[in-house]
């Protein structure tokens, strides 16, 4: 009793499964089970191993040597940018470059300030090159993920940031990315364009250029459907249409904006037939982002600056931040 699955389900557990009269999920593109019935599951290969002298093992895959290095840099001074810069580059090994992008996404969220001061162009190039394409998420989608919650953090409520990772990193390159499988990638890389696009206004038009409303309106109508109605199935949750809509709403709030709305039928038609009744969305989350994608569409760009200042950001110029 199989349960044919294209995307990854992080909702699902054991309950729902027999709820739905399921005992196993089947991963179409790489043919993977998951047997959620313990009688059901055959030892088909048994693996062995070889004991050998931890000498014989270079430091670059010890484990413990690696963490013991990167728990001494506790904030932006005392970062050893060669060495991350070693392992996050091209010559860098997987479980290197995941420590290292580990470790400055930590210090991105904890020491922002001194971080973004800190932070060398030749790491932003090697995000892009190493960490930010298709090609790399497919092999490695940690890296992937990682490298995109470095942005993140980067990003949060810092416009000068905003503005050097979309010029340097590229609107394209974080949007090529939606384009993914992998439902947490693409929901990761919506959440960073909504922050990139918060509060600079040349992020918000490098975007605009690369026609991001469009690419992010077409996910969501991918989604659409599953979130209205009574209420979610098959153990789905919202992403990435929270995040997606979020990041078309800081778009949408600019002069000019209702006028580019208005003149591409495809976006008129996402705004009639499917953002409009997401604000009937079973979820809360969902029907606070659709309403405001109308709210700054409706604004024109024009708020009252000591309004925004004590909190009228949050709906005009919305940043999200990560709790991981």
């Amino acid at each position: 009793r199989e349960w044919r699955a294209t995307q990854s389900l992080p909702h699902l557990d054991a309950q729902q499964m027999r709820e739905k009269r399921k005992d196993s999920v089947v991963f179409d593109r790489t043919s993977e089970y998951a047997c959620y019935d313990v009688n059901q599951a055959l030892p088909v290969y048994v693996v062995s191993y070889r004991l050998v002298s931890s000498a014989t093992v270079t430091d670059t895959y010890d484990r413990a040597a690696l963490e013991s290095t990167y728990s001494r840099m506790t904030d932006a001074q005392s970062v050893d940018w060669e060495l991350v810069l070693r392992h996050v580059g091209p010559d860098g090994r997987p479980r290197q470059r995941h420590m290292a992008l580990r470790k400055m996404g930590d210090l991105c969220r904890d020491d922002q300030r001194s971080m973004c001061a800190r932070l060398p162009d030749e790491l932003i190039h090697a995000l892009r090159a190493q960490c930010l394409t298709l090609e790399v998420a497919e092999a490695d989608a940690p890296v992937t993920w990682l490298a995109l919650r470095l942005c993140w953090n980067a990003a949060y409520r810092n416009q000068a940031m905003q503005h050097r990772l979309a010029k340097q990193v590229g609107a394209a390159t974080f949007l090529a990315l939606l384009a993914h499988w992998n439902n947490d990638v693409v929901d990761r890389a919506c959440g960073v364009i909504l922050n990139l696009t918060q509060g600079s206004s040349s992020a918000r038009a490098d975007f605009w250029a690369a026609e991001a409303p469009t690419a992010l309106a077409q996910l969501v109508c991918q989604s659409a459907r599953r979130l209205l109605g009574d209420g979610p199935s098959e153990g789905e949750g919202v992403e990435p249409v929270p995040h997606a809509l979020g990041a078309i709403a800081n778009l949408a709030f600019a002069e000019d904006t209702r006028a580019k709305f208005l003149r591409s039928k495809q976006l008129r038609t996402f705004l009639g037939t499917v953002a409009e009744p997401l604000m009937d969305s079973w979820s809360e989350e969902v029907r606070e982002e659709a309403t405001r994608l109308f709210s700054c569409l409706i604004a024109e760009g024009q708020a009252d600056k000591e309004w925004i200042e004590q909190g009228g950001a949050e709906v005009f110029q919305k940043s999200v931040s990560l709790e991981d």
